[in-house]
């Protein structure tokens, strides 16, 4: 059972001082301090052990201690001026496509109408003038201040409004970058919450609100970026599920979920034998109790989130879109045998967590410093001139 964070911090800060002797000589041993918050951690998220470390005085922990044991290198590998990133991270690194098939996610063939209506003006022009006569700096400071949902119910009310929107920059801007994540804002009811802004905001953003790491999703409740570690282990949740009789329900707050399949494939371990389908009921009903996890429940937390890109509208005329990269020499450590026994940080981070992670491009290159998979890869390639087999993977 993990530990309080209270309890925690004062176990570390009293264990630390009665073998110092004082807290003046707290800083002088910062890497075993490190060292026992990480083995006191059992909550077993690098954001819990993050949080100790930073309100003890420490730094995070660094990359190096991030990549198991067995795959670390002694010292960091040196990458020579005329090494080619943009072929390496090619070569080095995938994108885990089945994520987005984990969260809410939308067809792009089957919404590309959808898109289409709602990114273009009807093509014969219109004829009312009531908003001619206002400049398109007020318009648009106007359209600023609506949330979303707003924004769409005045484009439908005539012709002028719907071409005044579709010209609105920001809105353009938004529906050609982040189209699933407005579609998803006003699917699930949302979309009264934000404003294009807060949107714009929230996908040019790189790191997870929680743990300060690169995050590819958007939780849709805070409209904030999250990594799909913290989505799916942290202790963190804003949507829970609770008996009607312990709430007081608000009309006017509701989200909707969006149909379709969430979460990683579960399997149902049945306990029993044949003997259950000589019984009344069905063998399903001993079954249900008999699963390793709540499905449902895990669940609910897949049906908040989306995968969306990282965009730097700051880039130039052109935005920068990046969608975020995972490291093959881990997934290669995951299906070797014995794979299960690597581990980091003091054995309290598993291969499975460190597999889960997303990089910047900046992150990556730092962490393949320290891979030795990966560089053994990228040597195998010969500079990425070598076509090399990696495993075939499609399941998370």
């Amino acid at each position: 059972m993990a530990l309080p964070m209270q309890v925690l911090l004062l176990f570390l800060q009293r264990t630390f001082i009665y073998k110092n002797g004082s807290t003046t000589d707290l800083t002088l041993a910062q890497d075993n301090l490190r060292a026992l918050a990480v083995t006191m951690a059992n909550t077993v998220t690098l954001r819990n052990i993050t949080l100790v470390l930073e309100r003890l005085g420490l730094p995070p922990p660094t990359e190096q201690m991030l990549v198991p044991d067995r795959m670390r290198t002694q010292v960091p590998s040196q990458l020579g001026k005329d090494t080619d990133e943009d072929k390496l991270i090619r070569t080095v690194t995938y994108y885990r496509k089945e994520y987005e098939r984990l969260l809410a996610w939308f067809d792009p063939d089957e919404t590309a109408w959808i898109r289409s209506a709602l990114s273009e003006p009807f093509a014969s022009p219109a004829t009312a003038k009531v908003l001619g006569d206002l400049p398109v700096e007020v318009i648009s400071q106007i359209l600023g201040y609506l949330d979303i949902a707003s924004i769409f119910r005045f484009r439908q009310v005539n012709r002028q409004a719907r071409g005044v929107v579709s010209k609105f920059p920001l809105y353009r801007a938004i529906l050609k970058y982040g189209m699933n994540t407005i579609l998803f804002v006003l699917k699930t009811g949302t979309a009264r919450w934000f404003t294009l802004e807060g949107v714009r905001t929230a996908i040019s953003a790189e790191t997870c609100f929680l743990c300060d790491r690169f995050a590819g999703f958007l939780f849709v409740l805070r409209l904030k970026r999250i990594c799909f570690e913290c989505l799916e282990k942290d202790n963190y949740h804003d949507l829970r599920q609770a008996p009607c009789e312990a709430v007081n329900p608000d009309p006017r707050v509701c989200f909707r979920t969006v149909p379709g399949v969430y979460g990683k494939p579960y399997p149902l371990n049945y306990a029993g034998r044949g003997r259950y389908i000589s019984l009344d009921l069905h063998p399903s009903y001993y079954c249900s109790d008999r699963c390793n996890h709540d499905i449902i429940s895990d669940n609910y937390r897949y049906m908040a989130a989306i995968a969306q890109p990282v965009v730097n509208f700051t880039n130039g005329p052109v935005p920068r879109v990046w969608a975020g990269v995972s490291c093959i020499g881990y997934q290669i450590a995951y299906e070797t045998p014995g794979a299960r026994r690597m581990t980091a940080l003091n054995g309290k981070v598993s291969i499975d967590q460190v597999r889960d992670r997303g990089y910047s491009r900046n992150g990556y290159m730092e962490h393949f410093k320290w891979c030795s998979f990966a560089q053994r890869l990228w040597q195998d390639s010969q500079g990425g001139t070598v076509p090399v087999q990696v495993p075939d993977w499609d399941a998370p």
